[in-house]
């Protein structure tokens, strides 16, 4: 199976003193959620966006069809309601399914048993609130060209872009990096969907590491215009700060893109600070194109 296509360059728009900065140490910031500008990146709730009462029926349905149903089901290894499920068929064996249904749909113990995802819900999201400040993350993009992210981090054209690129030989950490998925609908443990299929035994629920992956991944759409890519690691046992200060290598910095409104003072240390093992990295120049509403860039070495 073909890997999906990914770019071998990633871009960090950052302010002049910050870029200054990440020159002259050749580090750059891992950030915990907490830092984040956007106050649900990492934050949002687990809780089922879904009405639960309302798809309980339907879940019963289908519920006593599986049940009911002649030939033995397949039911997922890992589906927490299979063993009961099989239960049930031993005892229901014979029934039709719209009375095993109304007999379903009177037990209490079956609606604790489907109503307890409320619980589970509370108990990962309660574990989650625990690590993600724990977590380091490194934001990087796609493109240098983002007129967006010149203004809002790169202080209004006044600071730069860096080029990074994931190289194999360098075993370089942007090789992990995960994209990140725009969407109108925050995530959640389980979808409707998937909670119905853990409930009739075709599927496990999600995993931690799988509710993990979407809260970090996942943004709303109003954040599109980013496109984010980020890479993930977990704070050092000695870190006091909710940042890490990582090193990159110099030859996994490629190009350093100058913003249209930075000072010669700014431009002219940062040029001063790109020597010796930096001195392959390309240079360029923004300016606004006269004529349409883009940038363009011009080599300087």
């Amino acid at each position: 199976m073909l890997e999906p296509e990914r770019p071998s360059k990633f871009y960090k728009y950052v302010n002049p003193d910050v870029g200054k900065l990440i020159l002259r140490s050749r580090r750059m910031r891992w950030s915990s959620p907490k830092l984040f500008n956007d106050d649900y990146d990492c934050f949002y709730s687990i809780a089922p966006k879904f009405d639960m009462d309302a798809v309980l029926k339907k879940v019963m349905k289908l519920m006593a069809e599986k049940i009911t149903q002649e030939e033995d089901p397949v039911f997922h290894p890992n589906a927490p309601s299979a063993s009961f499920l099989r239960f049930f068929r031993l005892g229901f064996k014979g029934r039709s399914a719209q009375d095993v249904e109304k007999i379903l749909s009177g037990e209490g113990d079956t609606k604790e048993y489907l109503k307890n995802f409320r619980a589970l819900c509370d108990e990962v999201e309660e574990q989650w609130k625990n690590e993600r400040n724990d977590l380091r993350i490194l934001c990087v993009c796609e493109d240098y060209r983002n007129q967006l992210l010149w203004t809002k981090y790169a202080d209004h054209h006044q600071g730069i872009a860096l080029e990074l690129e994931a190289k194999r030989e360098l075993d370089s950490a942007l090789l992990a990096a995960v994209e990140v998925e725009y969407t109108e609908d925050p995530p959640a443990l389980a979808t409707e969907e998937e909670w119905i299929a853990a409930c009739i035994g075709l599927a496990p629920l999600p995993t931690g590491s799988e509710v993990w992956r979407r809260q970090v991944f996942t943004k709303s759409k109003d954040w599109e215009h980013e496109n984010e890519w980020r890479v993930i690691t977990k704070k050092r046992s000695d870190e006091t700060l909710a940042y890490a200060n990582c090193e990159f290598l110099p030859s996994e910095l490629t190009a350093v893109y100058f913003g249209c409104n930075i000072s010669d003072q700014d431009k002219a240390e940062m040029c001063s600070l790109l020597q010796g093992d930096l001195s392959h990295v390309r240079l360029f120049q923004a300016k606004q194109n006269p004529q349409k509403p883009e940038l363009e860039f011009s080599p300087l070495r």
